[in-house]
């Protein structure tokens, strides 16, 4: 089901033309209305130049997954917000749009009445499962340690024979494994997980074996190394 659950996360993307990938960034604002759960509550977000003195856009929570021309992520089950690059004071750092390459950056004020924000060095490690975001060679990799910046952990495991799509919807083979957060990190981009061998294929009767190691899941912008699915 988690194979499924990627492929959609990936398809939805597609259909949005404007999509902005969420390691873009270090985190998301998102109106708080939409998460943790969705009410019928309708707010409005201005959205400022760098100085705060020209508004560029307003934005609506009931229509802002109807603007094609916003880069939205999704972050949880079909809940979008704007890529968070910068946050200094009271003043975020927001991306508004990207086509062509060109991304367009925008500028929002805390409100906590309105907006919520979350950095993904808090979200990931909450998150059920996670998988590395690099592709060398059409193999998606990722290192285990023994512990935070320590000795590389040597681990035999298993490519999966069938395709999986990595987050650039291109087609990659992947270690038959899960990636578990336990929900313990640290303020340097490390996070404990449980190597669960081999991949949960949804099965009811299912035996693994795990292995609880260290993996960097942000780098030192605190733009995420690893992703999660959003849909189950």
């Amino acid at each position: 089901m988690k194979k499924y659950g990627l492929f959609l996360f990936l398809f939805f993307f597609s259909l949005h033309c404007n999509a902005i990938s969420p390691w873009s960034g270090i985190g998301v604002a998102y109106f708080n209305c939409h998460y943790p759960e969705m009410r019928d509550t309708a707010y409005e977000l201005q959205i400022y130049d760098s100085c705060f003195t020209q508004k560029i856009l307003t934005i609506t929570s009931s229509n802002i997954n109807l603007d094609d021309n916003l880069s939205l992520i999704e972050f949880a089950d079909e809940t979008f917000g704007f890529c968070i690059t910068s946050i200094q004071g009271n003043a975020i750092k927001i991306i508004i749009s990207e086509e062509n390459e060109v991304i367009q950056y925008g500028w929002i004020k805390k409100n906590d009445n309105i907006i919520g924000c979350c950095l993904w060095s808090d979200l990931i490690p909450q998150s059920k499962n996670v998988f590395p975001l690099n592709n060398h060679n059409g193999i998606s990799e990722i290192q285990f340690f023994k512990s935070p910046k320590g000795e590389v952990l040597d681990m035999t495991i298993p490519i999966m024979k069938e395709l999986w799509y990595d987050y650039r919807n291109e087609v990659i083979k992947k270690y038959d494994c899960d990636i578990i957060p336990t929900g313990n990190s640290n303020n340097d981009g490390w996070m404990q997980v449980d190597v669960s061998i081999p991949h949960d294929e949804g099965e009811e009767v299912f035996e693994c074996h795990r292995i609880r190691c260290w993996i960097r899941y942000i780098n030192e912008n605190g733009c995420p190394l690893v992703w999660f699915h959003t849909r189950d």
